[in-house]
């Protein structure tokens, strides 16, 4: 359930970004260059910010609570989850700890 709620979290940040993903899932700036740098979103009270590589989520990526605590952190390999991830409470505890392979998506 977690899960679900962090990748329903994480769709609707990106769906907020003003960066535009192209008709491959690229992100692009506004002149249709592939995107490298930090995007930050904010949407339902949930911030994000993810690195982007040549049009690619691939970096840190942490999601913060509307407090600006971190919710959530963790890397992005291609597009997905990859190595360690951390989920916080509002007081900064830890709360649950997962463990990604890129290569299998965003499932534990």
């Amino acid at each position: 359930m977690k899960n679900l709620i962090t990748a329903c979290f994480f769709f609707l940040a990106l769906a907020a970004n003003a960066q535009s993903l192209n008709e491959k899932g690229l992100y692009i700036d506004s002149e249709g260059n592939l995107f490298s740098g930090v995007i930050t979103s904010l949407n339902n009270n949930v911030k994000l910010e993810m690195d982007v590589k040549d049009g690619i989520i691939s970096g840190k990526a942490t999601y913060f609570f509307a407090s600006g605590k971190v919710m959530e952190a963790g890397m992005m390999a291609n597009g997905s989850k990859d190595g360690q991830w951390t989920r916080y409470n509002e007081n900064g505890m830890t709360s649950a700890i997962g463990f990604y392979a890129a290569a299998h998506g965003n499932e534990l």
